[in-house]
């Protein structure tokens, strides 16, 4: 079972930050957030520092207390979202193509604005 810990660990790491750079910009310690991370007797983290630590991972405070996804999206679309934004620039491009392709095979969509065609 996914918890605090483990999906912070994944937001740091998907973030491209070092530890350094997430402390020195989110003005919480390393020592804090190593607590955080630790495997046995982890330290929950105050709200205000997790709610900074998370802004510079990219994540909700929300999501990574309960790995809930934000409101108005389903738990499939946050996966594919995260899944997304693992990718390198390569890989988002090669996504950002295909879904263009099959957003235009399955609405009618003019090409040059991307906007639908009324029926």
């Amino acid at each position: 079972m996914s918890d605090f810990r483990d999906r912070l660990k994944i937001a740091i790491k998907a973030s491209g930050k070092s530890w350094e750079e997430i402390a020195k910009i989110s003005g919480v310690s390393k020592r804090t957030i190593d607590g955080w991370l630790k495997k046995t007797n982890p330290k929950t983290p105050k709200i205000d520092q997790g709610a900074s630590v998370a802004q510079v991972v990219g994540e909700s405070l929300d999501y990574l207390a309960t790995g809930n996804p934000p409101a108005g999206i389903t738990e499939r679309a946050f996966s594919i979202a995260h899944d997304y934004d693992s990718l390198d620039a390569e890989g988002q491009q090669s996504i950002d193509t295909s879904m263009e392709g099959l957003l235009l095979a399955h609405r009618k969509v003019v090409p040059e604005t991307g906007k639908a065609v009324s029926e």
